[in-house]
């Protein structure tokens, strides 16, 4: 095919422009190779290297000297001794509001199961205060105990120290913390990892394969463990399971705008399916229990009279973050 100077000269102006728009794409994914072995859109895009989580930029050469900071931490840090260690569950729900909870006062009953702890008083509720509105910040800031301006790219975190103790770690995550944002990096060697990525499912925001995968998973042995869980059950993107227990709902994702900031979350049935979310995460949450306390892990009872070996300990903490 014979192109004139025209056609090269648009030929070469849609290539170079596909060139731009895949590396900007690959840029707000935080693809690895952008700063690990892809030099030209390092060449074109300096900053390509740095990361931008909710404003807060961290560059190749702060990150450096922040995680030399970090280094002296780990060379500093000296492992508690060999006495009894208590299992750790950690149980991130996103997007999950105090004001919507009835643990916390809310009207309607949307945590039952969390309402049944309280009552035993085993259950100590604390509300915090975000770091920011942004998840991966929310959930550097939560294991590493860290402000957004002092982020780096190795954090010495929870999950490193607990290995330090001799911990076990296991990941079990719904939504993408491979690849839209690296926190597989960030959390450093863990014993099994399971996101979204892990399962062939209609949505990356599914809950029921974490229940899944933690049924499959083996009895506890006596080692030290900590269990971390990502829910998306309260979350706008999450995978709509069709119930409805406050009706009509509706999503609000695409709801109608009332200004330039933002959909009207206002509406009865965006609130109805908000509500729908914060009580299936609720449930969520009774299910992944009732499973660690069957195999050994936890020693937890929503009732009075519970009865069994005492294996596995636990004291719950109820957080949620204001943003």
């Amino acid at each position: 095919m014979y192109l004139g100077r025209s056609g090269w000269v648009k030929a070469i102006c849609a290539s170079a422009g596909f060139c731009v728009f895949w590396m900007q794409v690959a840029n707000v994914t935080e693809a690895p190779w952008i700063s690990q072995a892809e030099p030209l859109s390092m060449t074109l895009f300096p900053l390509a290297g740095a990361r931008d989580i909710e404003g807060h930029r961290v560059g190749a050469s702060d990150a450096k000297r922040l995680d030399g900071l970090e280094d002296r931490a780990r060379a500093a840090y000296i492992p508690a001794d060999a006495s009894a260690k208590q299992n750790l569950i950690l149980i991130v729900v996103d997007a999950m509001r105090p004001d919507h909870m009835s643990l916390f006062g809310y009207g309607r009953k949307t945590t039952p199961y969390l309402d049944g702890l309280a009552r035993t008083q085993t259950v100590r509720k604390v509300i915090a205060h975000a770091a920011c509105s942004d998840t991966v910040c929310g959930l550097l800031s939560l294991t590493g105990s860290k402000l957004p301006r002092d982020f780096s790219f190795h954090p010495f975190g929870i999950h490193e120290v607990l290995r330090r103790n001799g911990y076990r770690i296991h990941m079990i995550l719904s939504g993408d913390h491979s690849y839209f944002h690296p926190m597989k990096a960030y959390y450093g060697t863990v014993d099994s990892w399971f996101d979204g990525n892990s399962v062939d499912s209609s949505s990356i925001n599914d809950d029921q394969p974490l229940i899944e995968h933690l049924v499959a998973m083996p009895d506890w042995d006596g080692t030290p463990t900590m269990y971390q869980f990502h829910l998306m059950s309260a979350h706008v993107t999450r995978r709509d399971d069709g119930k409805r227990v406050f009706s009509p709902a509706s999503s609000y994702l695409l709801a109608p705008r009332i200004d330039n900031n933002g959909p009207d979350v206002t509406l009865p049935t965006a609130t109805n399916y908000y509500d729908n979310g914060v009580l299936s995460a609720d449930h969520v949450i009774e299910t992944l229990l009732g499973q660690l306390r069957q195999k050994g892990y936890l020693r937890l009872s929503a009732g009075s009279h519970h009865r069994g070996p005492r294996r596995g300990s636990g004291r719950a903490w109820v957080i949620p973050a204001r943003q």
